[in-house]
C-alpha cells in the first residue's frame, strides 16, 4: 500500500500518533472499525443524496406537467 514512501517516511508514520491507520502493520481494531464506518457514512451520505436530488427533480418534472 504504501510502497512508494521511502523507510525513514514509513518510521515517521509509524512513530507519529493519529496516522497509524496510513501503515496497516500499527493500525489497531478500532482505527480500523472508524475508518470503515467513516467511509460507510460518506457513502450513504453521497447515496442519499443522489437519490434525493433525482426525487426532486421527479416532483418538479411532475409539478410542471400538472401545471400545464
Amino acid at each position: 500500500m504504501m510502497f512508494f514512501l521511502t523507510p525513514n517516511f514509513q518510521r515517521l508514520l509509524e512513530n507519529t500518533s493519529g496516522f497509524s491507520w496510513l501503515y496497516p502493520k500499527t493500525a489497531t481494531l478500532m482505527e480500523y472499525l472508524i475508518y470503515i464506518l467513516t467511509v460507510g457514512l460518506l457513502a450513504t451520505t453521497a447515496i442519499t443524496f443522489r437519490i434525493l436530488n433525482t426525487l426532486a427533480k421527479e416532483v418538479a418534472r411532475l409539478k410542471k406537467q400538472l401545471q400545464e
